[in-house]
């Protein structure tokens, strides 16, 4: 089913090798020689293994330079011997957040520097965006548009962009909320509006005073002791 929604052209000219839940390790010389008839009997131009981990079994530490260069090593005979054209290979990042620009996939850095072109995949609040970047290959990071059909097509956002406009939306949540505070209780000190927030940065909360004050909605207001209050614009004291 999933296969058809990719709206493939000429499904005939495509082979799905499903080896889930079987014992198929790459490091066996048998298993690469039935790999390599397999992908000359089907005249195979274009192999995607997925993913590395899977492949990789056997092999020992996905950390190890010199066992991923072993790998890599394999992949390159069974190109050769199959004359199949190009082959993808899969990988996933590691948990942490990476930078635009400084993306490794998990694990030894033989992998990244062994392939002639990555594809980079990367999610922020649910969309998608992809970089290319190689020898002779490049694709400036961009959106991927999801259409009605399940097709992607390339969009102009970044995720620099998205990640701007994640904050963007946090930041104006907290000025709401700081202003419901206000509403309900006028006069609040910084120190009061922080712990009326509790769990919230207080750098967050800083930036979020900041922005209500200079758009008009809050005014601050010296009291006693040089404490500075805090009013919603329409319940703030009289002067008089």
């Amino acid at each position: 089913e999933w296969l058809k929604n990719l709206n493939i052209r000429n499904l005939g000219r495509v082979t799905v090798i499903n080896l889930r839940g079987l014992q198929v390790p790459l490091v066996s010389e048998r298993v690469q020689s039935w790999l390599i008839e397999t992908l000359v009997d089907l005249d195979i131009q274009s192999l995607i293994l997925d993913p590395f981990v899977r492949a990789f079994a056997g092999f020992g530490s996905e950390n190890d330079n010199s066992e991923v260069g072993a790998f890599t090593h394999t992949l390159d005979v069974v190109k050769r011997e199959s004359n199949v054209s190009d082959l993808f290979l899969t990988h996933h990042f590691g948990r942490k957040d990476q930078d635009q620009g400084r993306e490794h996939g998990r694990g030894a850095t033989r992998l990244d520097d062994w392939a002639d072109s990555r594809w980079i995949m990367t999610v922020v609040g649910g969309q998608r965006f992809l970089r290319i970047s190689g020898r002779g290959v490049e694709l400036p990071e961009t959106a991927l548009i999801r259409d009605e059909n399940g097709q992607f097509r390339v969009g102009t956002t970044t995720r620099i962009d998205a990640k701007k406009a994640i904050n963007q939306e946090a930041q104006n949540s907290l000025v709401h909320r700081v202003i419901e505070i206000l509403s309900a209780r006028p006069g609040l000190s910084t120190r009061q509006i922080e712990m009326a927030l509790k769990g919230t940065s207080k750098t967050a909360i800083g930036f979020a005073l900041r922005a209500a004050i200079e758009s008009g909605d809050v005014v601050r207001q010296k009291g006693r002791g040089n404490a500075f209050k805090h009013y919603v614009t329409e319940s703030q004291p009289s002067l008089l």
